[in-house]
């Protein structure tokens, strides 16, 4: 059985390769797949890069391994705005990402379409809000009497608005804690975390921590862009000790 199955395999090869230089290309075209591996759909600013770089994975659909060296050509289809980096050759997981993706000008949909000669199928496109944020608000409070230690409440929690005042969601926010402003509790992150605006524009750093001295604790939020107002936030929390943190509990 195991000989017949490695003669059909080997006919079949054999019968690829016998069809021609044009031929063979077809047949390495089809078993090769294209597909989105990050920044499918965004928001980002309008006439600024988007923050994830679209990129697309090429794919062996027989063994499921990406497939490094296939070029990908990276075209704006709406919306305006421009890519640098338009060409990219995928690396050893198979991943091909554009340099950069700055969207137009106008509020707006954007797309951006990404193909291979090398891939059979019609490619993948890309998808981003670009809209003109104006405002940020700071809705929290500064955490005070917060024990030595322990995570900064109210949590830090600020608002998004556009132009046209209506709140931004899916906008990444990033805060960052000063030299001494305490820890956060995200792997990885002793100093700054990404948080993305929720359905309402919200963003909350829940993962600040302040340090195990009493004192003032000091991070800040920024959205990214020289459009907005009030940006960037300072949140101070206040640390106090852990037995006065206590008898301020007690009844």
């Amino acid at each position: 059985m195991k000989r017949w199955r490695f003669a059909a395999l080997a006919a079949g090869a054999m019968a690829v390769l016998s069809c021609g230089p044009e031929s063979n290309i077809d047949a390495v075209r089809s078993i090769y797949g294209l597909g989105v591996y990050d920044g499918r759909s965004q928001t980002g600013g309008a006439g600024h890069p988007v923050v994830i770089r679209p990129a697309v994975r090429v794919i062996d659909y027989h063994t499921g391994r990406g497939v490094a060296g296939i070029g990908v050509t990276f075209t704006v289809l709406v919306g305006g705005g421009h890519v640098d980096g338009a060409y990219a050759i995928t690396d050893g997981a198979g991943v091909a990402t554009v340099g950069a993706w700055v969207l137009g000008n106008d509020p707006g949909v954007n797309t951006l379409r990404a193909v291979s000669s090398q891939v059979d199928g019609s490619g993948f496109t890309f998808a981003a809000n670009g809209i003109v944020l104006a405002q940020v608000l700071k809705l929290s409070a500064d955490p005070d009497n917060v024990p030595v230690g322990t995570v900064a409440y109210p949590n830090p929690t600020l608002q998004l608005f556009d132009a046209q005042g209506k709140a931004v969601s899916d906008w990444p926010v990033v805060f960052t804690l000063a030299e001494d402003g305490g820890s956060l509790t995200t792997p990885g992150s002793p100093k700054a975390d990404t948080v993305l605006t929720n359905a309402s524009g919200t963003a909350t750093l829940s993962t600040w921590r302040v340090g195990g001295v009493p004192g003032k604790y000091a991070a800040t939020s920024t959205a990214g862009l020289s459009t907005i107002t009030n940006d960037p936030v300072r949140f101070t929390a206040t640390a106090i000790p852990m037995a006065g943190y206590l008898r301020t509990r007690q009844p």
